[in-house]
């Protein structure tokens, strides 16, 4: 399985001639098989020609190169119709949307994955619509693949139930993502709660020297009663 765009820019050779056909330019998908057709082969030189190679014409699809038998098998579109068909409806796939059959929109997509033996395209690369819980792009396998349009790919509703998080490389399930999210919250809101019962406690204990007594306050004309008793004794 590799990606599509792994596929671009690999050298074709003949392995009976020896020779290098050109390199892969393109791919021609078949949305309603849901498999890469033929791959779009240029040779460069003073005058491009463009031709194609129907996928099970590919003898390998190697590290570093795409192998066929013979030259010939790169052929013109005039000689195969039914490939010229699909590649006059340029379904790229890649920059599609993504639309669950309940009208949900999950994402877009940004790549997809091609087995090397059989052409079938065997998941999407999707990068999520916001707002989303998943940071990143998603893995989606094509068995929730309803139909391949030249905007927009449908899916089953199970799709977005499906999608597997992709992380530096590591791949977990959405359901197990939810669950580490709703962990997190759970805890916040925990520490929240804690944080709130420590101020209530705090707010209500007595400070420092709160409860000392204090000298009782003169009642107010005490000073003046005395003052006005000891002009009548003189």
């Amino acid at each position: 399985m590799r990606k599509s765009k792994e596929l671009l820019g690999m050298p074709v050779v003949s392995l009976e001639e020896g020779l290098r056909v050109g390199r892969v330019t393109g791919l021609v998908v078949d949305p309603a098989a849901k498999t890469v057709a033929a791959l779009i082969v240029e040779k460069g030189g003073l005058f491009r020609e463009q031709r194609f190679i129907p996928f099970p014409q590919v003898y390998s699809i190697g590290a570093n190169a795409v192998t066929l038998h013979r030259s010939q098998q790169a052929a013109k579109g005039a000689s195969l119709p039914e490939i010229l068909r699909l590649f006059k409806e340029k379904i790229a796939v890649t920059g599609a949307k993504v639309v669950a059959e309940n009208g949900a929109i999950l994402g877009h997509v940004t790549e997809y994955f091609v087995d090397t033996v059989t052409g079938a395209i065997t998941g999407l690369e999707i990068a999520p619509a916001k707002p989303a819980f998943v940071q990143g792009v998603a893995h989606l396998d094509s068995a929730f693949i309803r139909t391949i349009g030249k905007e927009i790919i449908v899916v089953t509703d199970e799709a977005s139930r499906s999608l597997t998080p992709v992380d530096g490389g590591l791949k977990k399930r959405a359901s197990q993502t939810w669950e580490e999210v709703k962990s997190k919250s759970q805890q916040f809101s925990e520490s929240i709660s804690t944080k709130i019962k420590n101020l209530r406690h705090s707010a209500h204990r007595p400070s420092e020297g709160e409860n000392s007594a204090e000298p009782a306050a003169k009642p107010p004309g005490d000073n003046q009663s005395k003052s006005f008793d000891t002009e009548r004794s003189s």
